[in-house]
């Protein structure tokens, strides 16, 4: 059975990048990286690069969220070919309205843990 581990990452579409670094920085305690790109920043809380990705387009709202996994090679398989198929059929539905989707599953590091 596989099972959820840990919060993998997370990208925001955010409206105020200035009062996301004030709560970000000041009331949770998070490292705010801005890397001159100018559309985005990130927000760093443990040894990764980010955990949270801000995209700063006018909006507020998810853009994409990632988890950890780990249990058996047959689920997660399974759960990769279910994505992938949800993926392709809300790229189809969304088109018309302008929303691109994609799916990034990325593989464990070590697959002998995964196997667990």
């Amino acid at each position: 059975m596989a099972q959820i581990t840990e919060f993998g990452y997370l990208g925001v579409y955010i409206s105020d990048p200035k009062a996301w670094k004030e709560y970000a920085t000041q009331v949770v305690g998070m490292e705010w990286l801005d890397e001159g790109e100018g559309d985005r920043a990130y927000l760093r809380m443990d040894e990764w690069h980010h955990r949270i990705a801000l995209h700063i387009n006018g909006k507020d709202d998810l853009a994409y969220l990632g988890l950890r996994v780990a249990g058996s090679l047959l689920a997660y398989a399974a759960a990769k070919a279910a994505l992938v198929q949800v993926t392709k059929a809300l790229a189809l539905e969304w088109a018309r309205h302008g929303i691109r989707v994609t799916l990034e599953a990325r593989p464990a590091k070590n697959r002998a843990a995964a196997d667990d």
